[in-house]
């Protein structure tokens, strides 16, 4: 069988430089390094969508037991923010593989052309690296901390340790998902942007 080739692996779109929205597919790397991101993205987008339904769920049953019934319930309070906790971290890799980060795009608007814009997103990646990196290991260590506290939650009594897993989890698999683009950079010689569509070489 003939491989296809490289395939689409952008995410959203976003054009990480230029104006946002949606542009053109641009093919950014070899099937065997996007597919397994893409089942990835695709996962965590659902186990997001259903983090947020349960923390919806929760908050509207506190609100209906607080002002409905002469009692207070102290789960569902918890339950909603250890689905925000888990939600805000576990969007780290997806936010990464659809470069929706927050970032500063004027310098790469002062950039002669697409080739030095490309080195400076590689260059961003690699910060975005190193900063998940010492994120991933402070995050270990707080979980670490915690398993050895032994503490519970105040009204579940679940050990502390379970909500700060996303924290790692969200955090590692950023790292891993950022890394990932990096190759995808490098392997096929494109960026994720629209800024320099016309200009990029087309991949061997």
């Amino acid at each position: 069988m003939v491989d296809p080739g490289p395939v689409e692996s952008r995410g959203s779109g976003y054009d990480a430089f230029g104006d946002g929205g949606e542009v053109p597919p641009v093919p950014v790397g070899p099937r065997w390094l996007s597919v397994p991101l893409d089942a990835l993205d695709k996962v965590l987008r659902v186990l997001l969508t259903v983090f947020m339904a349960v923390m919806l769920l929760a908050a509207l049953t506190q609100v209906f037991v607080r002002y409905a019934l002469p009692t207070t319930l102290i789960g569902p309070e918890e339950i909603a923010r250890y689905m925000m906790i888990g939600g805000t971290f576990l969007a780290l890799p997806v936010l990464a593989r659809a470069r929706n980060h927050i970032a500063v795009d004027a310098l790469a608007h002062y950039l002669p052309g697409g080739r030095s814009r490309r080195w400076l997103e590689r260059l961003i990646l690699v910060l975005e690296i190193v900063f998940l990196g010492l994120f991933s290991w402070y995050a270990g260590v707080v979980v670490r901390d915690a398993v050895d506290t032994g503490g519970f939650s105040a009204g579940l009594q679940i050990p502390n340790w379970i909500p700060m897993l996303p924290l790692v989890v969200g955090a590692v698999l950023g790292l891993v998902v950022t890394a990932a683009l990096l190759a995808q950079s490098f392997l096929s010689g494109v960026t994720f942007g629209n800024y320099d569509v016309a200009e990029q070489e087309p991949s061997a």
